[in-house]
């Protein structure tokens, strides 16, 4: 503890705000702990003269002045949080400095009940994330209310596993020899016989058939097969998120985005190969029918990404 002159503001301000580094500095590792379950820990300064607390400006020193470090845990909401029971409030404070006789008391170290203090909160928060886990639906104050887990239950237990096996049966007709995705076969077969008179000898290659588009452009064969790897690796990568979400894994809903983000890539890769292969400007390449799936994938994208972002305390294991 240091003891300056009152008259001395400068000096005061400046020890004060050294102390609030310190405390920043001290309890730097806990207050990021805190953040992981979707909190703020915010520390600052306020002042006290006589009965009145200010935490905007700093007041005249005199007579019932005093300063003190505050600590408060804050939702999404910015509401302090408080658990359920109203044991747990997480908002504190300890004194920097005080007014006694003409002086001003400073005191320059950190208080160990903040260290303790801080410690309760994550105690506090990894007990509540553990029953979060056993009953998903049940109240969590550090990020307020997380709702109904009902989108969460449908893409875990339904949504992506039908998506993983679409994928993977998608990704294995496109491996086979007469394999073409049925989503471009009738665009891709009307562009061609627009531009090209296809003749073959041949009667098993029936024109305007899958056989015949490969005929003459044999190169769409192999874009087909690669196209058919990436597809099966797609759907095993969706169904690897899947147990991730499951398991509320660290990172598991990012993981999500980006693979709809690529399943959304593919099919524009592939028309881009498609159009390199048979001389074709891409901007044909495109029905109104793919237009519009792009369109429903980039919304359902963006909803799924939305809501994962309000269940971020969730997925932190």
């Amino acid at each position: 503890m240091l003891i300056v002159k009152a008259e001395d503001f400068t000096l005061i301000r400046e020890m004060e705000e050294k102390t609030l580094c310190l405390y920043q500095e001290s309890l730097d590792s806990r207050v990021k702990k805190l953040e992981k379950y979707g909190v703020k820990c915010l520390l600052g300064l306020s002042w006290k003269t006589g009965n009145t607390i200010i935490d905007d400006q700093r007041p005249k020193i005199g007579e019932g002045y005093c300063a003190f470090i505050t600590i408060s845990v804050r939702n999404a909401s910015g509401e302090i949080v408080e658990s359920d029971d109203h044991d747990v409030y997480m908002d504190c404070a300890y004194f920097v400095s005080q007014y006694c006789k003409d002086s001003i008391q400073v005191y320059n170290t950190v208080d160990e009940e903040a260290y303790e203090a801080l410690d309760g909160f994550i105690e506090y928060f990894e007990q509540t994330d553990e029953k979060a886990h056993e009953n998903p639906d049940r109240k969590n104050t550090a990020s307020g209310r997380h709702g109904e887990l009902w989108l969460h239950r449908f893409l875990v237990y339904f949504g992506l596993w039908a998506l993983a096996v679409l994928c993977l049966v998608q990704g294995v007709r496109l491996l086979g020899t007469e394999s073409f995705p049925e989503s471009l076969k009738n665009h891709l077969n009307s562009v061609v016989s627009s531009r090209y008179f296809i003749c073959i000898e041949d009667d098993s290659y029936e024109p305007g058939s899958l056989r015949a588009l490969y005929y003459v452009f044999s190169g769409m064969k192999t874009v087909s097969i690669a196209a058919g790897i990436c597809m099966t690796a797609l759907g095993a990568a969706f169904a690897f998120s899947c147990i991730r979400l499951v398991q509320f894994r660290k990172n598991a809903p990012a993981l999500l985005i980006r693979l709809f983000g690529i399943g959304l890539l593919m099919p524009v890769i592939y028309c881009g190969l498609a159009s390199l292969v048979m001389g074709i400007p891409f901007f044909r390449m495109f029905g109104s029918s793919f237009r519009y799936e792009c369109l429903i994938l980039i919304s359902v994208t963006g909803i799924i990404a939305f809501y994962y972002s309000t269940k971020k305390a969730l997925f932190h294991r």
